[in-house]
């Protein structure tokens, strides 16, 4: 009997093995990648519950579009009912707030600035009064100083860690934070004058868009859009003027969540990067097969060596294209590359694309990503005995 999470669509499915036959991170054959999926569907043990990284990537490559990502995903509800999460998983997740993770452990180190920034967002947020706003994320609360723009001054800017959209207890099989942040997200826009909402995080835009309302129940009555496409269409009406070109050549990065939004996003971020001076040079792997920044891959069993060594090998592809930088649009790809880059420096800079677009603005360059980058592997090694720990937990029991 089909339950409330079981979101992979069995009819459509024809075994045709494609999902996991194009996987950049399980090698599988075509035979094998059919057998696994038949494995998956039948509730079976099999070698893809240990071996995803929660790329989302299947999704992407399954031409009938079954959801076969959710399928994984299932597999890893069920295990968390049984076993629970690791303790270590604490620190990655985004909610509750308090206690401490990753993210809430960086806000004391911000420079007064930031601080004042999030203190600005979160007095927004008790007041959805326009009709087009920008909505922050996690992400962006981590890295405050990449929406301090003059860019930025005629749309509000709001957000609050409890506003969180739940994408990484999604993308770990644990579903009822998930759920719980669908209904109160609700609630909190019921009755808003917000017609048009604005993301920066392609992992946000997603949930929004997709996931909390076609999968968890929410109910939003705005449209969901990409910050690039806003400041696409002011940069080609002559609103966002382009003071200087920047001469530089630089690899891109493309998020998780943008292959799956389709190919909008991508495009968009190559466009404004070009109407810049910066000149794109692709990776072998780009697009829809490119590679995880790393922080996916800790949603699996929460290892940190698990991140290091999927974020290595982004960096390894990005160093061999020669490229002088690379450039980054998820703000949640660039404070995970920021924190591996300190363990496994590559020498080759790492810019958000809201720096390039703030330079060459005439606003300067003012990356904090090393010191946010030092401060997460600060915060890596003081949690070293809750990450090392074989305890495990039930979200439901954080109060």
């Amino acid at each position: 009997m089909k339950n409330e999470y079981d979101f992979f669509d069995r009819e459509r499915c024809d075994l045709c093995g494609e999902c996991l036959e194009n996987c950049q991170y399980m090698d599988f054959t075509h035979d094998e990648a059919v057998e696994e999926m038949k494995n998956l569907i039948a509730g079976k043990e099999s070698r893809v519950y240990d071996g995803c990284i929660s790329c989302y990537a299947c999704n992407t490559f399954c031409p009938k579009d079954c959801h076969p990502y959710e399928l994984i995903l299932k597999g890893w509800y069920d295990r968390y009912r049984k076993k629970g999460l690791p303790v270590r998983a604490k620190w990655l997740m985004p909610l509750p707030y308090p206690p401490e993770n990753f993210r809430s452990f960086l806000v004391p180190k911000m420079p007064e600035d930031e601080r004042a920034l999030l203190r600005k967002w979160e007095a927004q947020s008790k007041s959805l009064d326009h009709e087009e706003m920008f909505y922050t994320g996690c992400n962006l609360l981590a890295l405050p100083y990449l929406a301090d723009t003059k860019i930025f001054r005629d749309l509000p800017i709001f957000g609050r860690w409890d506003l969180c959209c739940g994408e990484m207890y999604f993308r770990s099989g644990v579903y009822a934070p998930v759920k719980e942040q669908a209904r109160k997200l609700t609630e909190y826009f019921a009755g808003s004058k917000v017609k048009r909402l604005y993301f920066i995080c392609p992992a946000g835009l997603n949930m929004f868009k997709n996931v909390l309302p076609k999968q968890f129940g929410a109910e939003f009555d705005f449209e969901c859009e990409y910050i690039g496409d806003w400041i696409l269409d002011r940069m080609k009406s002559g609103k966002i003027k382009v003071e200087k070109k920047l001469d530089i050549d630089a690899t891109v990065h493309d998020s998780c969540q943008t292959r799956v939004l389709g190919s909008s996003v991508m495009d968009t971020n190559r466009e404004l990067l070009e109407r810049i001076g910066v000149n794109v040079v692709e990776m072998e792997h780009n697009r829809e097969k490119g590679y995880c920044c790393g922080c996916a891959a800790g949603l699996n069993d929460h290892r940190l060596s698990d991140m290091a060594l999927t974020s290595i090998k982004a960096m390894k592809e990005m160093k061999a294209t020669g490229a002088s930088e690379a450039a980054i649009f998820c703000t949640g790809c660039y404070v995970t590359f920021g924190g591996f880059d300190v363990l496994y420096p590559t020498g080759q800079p790492k810019r958000h694309i809201m720096e390039y677009i703030k330079d060459a603005c005439g606003e300067g360059f003012d990356s904090r990503v090393k010191e946010r980058g030092r401060n997460v592997a600060l915060g890596i090694v003081r949690s070293l005995p809750k990450l090392l720990s074989g305890e495990r937990y039930w979200v439901e029991e954080i109060k």
